[in-house]
């Protein structure tokens, strides 16, 4: 049960965090297509690379521990987003429109984003108890 809620909670964080970073971004960037085009291209891309990286990790074995780090790393870089967004913009402020929203969503929201992908794919795998019922096994937890 535990892991169902842990993959819940990351899953629902995933979105709410994207939904919360163009409303960041719209303060500087404004909401254009390419605002939301940036964000959901980083967040794919965030994804991606965290299930990978969490799918590296868990084929090296599973613990409660290492998906904990994984869920307050997550946390952890999400509280840091508000501090840094003004630093980012403004080291940003220079570049094109298109490239600006891009390292701005990148630098701001891919690390959370990567972190709560990892968990998983991670958590998945603390599941599996045979290869026969991997399909099922997964399915019940997504």
């Amino acid at each position: 049960m535990t892991s169902k809620i842990t993959l819940f909670i990351t899953g629902a964080s995933v979105m709410i965090l994207q939904i919360i970073g163009v409303r960041i971004l719209a303060t500087q960037l404004g909401t254009t297509i390419a605002v939301w085009s940036c964000m959901i291209a980083v967040t794919i891309t965030a994804l991606a690379i965290g299930y990978y990286i969490g799918g590296y990790y868990a084929d090296k074995g599973t613990q409660q521990k290492i998906r904990a780090i994984f869920v307050a790393g997550a946390g952890i870089t999400v509280l840091l987003i508000i501090p840094l967004k003004e630093v980012v913009f403004m080291i940003g402020s220079s570049l094109p429109y298109g490239v600006r929203a891009t390292i701005v969503s990148f630098i701001l929201f891919a690390i959370p984003t990567i972190l709560l992908a990892m968990t998983t794919t991670y958590t998945t795998r603390m599941e599996l108890n045979t290869v026969a019922k991997t399909g099922s096994n997964s399915g019940t937890l997504y």
